[in-house]
């Protein structure tokens, strides 16, 4: 997911650099909000992938420190990465609906 999410994030700075179009016309101010917008949710999302990655670790560090109930914060800790890999999910989909947004619009 993070390699996916990293190449179109390149894709979408390569379409900006070389002005890459369909040729759709339309008000630019009113993309530019709504590509805005997706960005400030995806930055939403990392910083709640952030917040749920801290606490992850946190299952994970009991293992090490405790005895006993090690499957239980193991698999509490796997819970709380499925959390993660569903955001990144939606950070992935909301970052494409915004990059084919930039060659529809651009």
């Amino acid at each position: 997911m993070i390699a996916s999410a990293s190449i179109t994030l390149f894709a979408y700075h390569m379409v900006d650099h070389f002005d890459i179009t369909l040729g759709a016309k339309t008000e630019t101010s009113t993309i530019y909000y709504l590509d805005l917008t997706l960005w400030c949710m995806i930055s939403a999302v990392g910083v709640v992938m952030a917040f749920l990655l801290i606490r992850a670790t946190g299952a994970f560090t009991a293992v090490i420190h405790t005895e006993g109930n090690d499957l239980e914060h193991r698999m509490h800790g796997m819970t709380r990465l499925r959390d993660i890999l569903k955001w990144l999910f939606s950070a992935g989909a909301v970052g494409s609906a915004s990059f084919a947004l930039m060659v529809v619009y651009s």
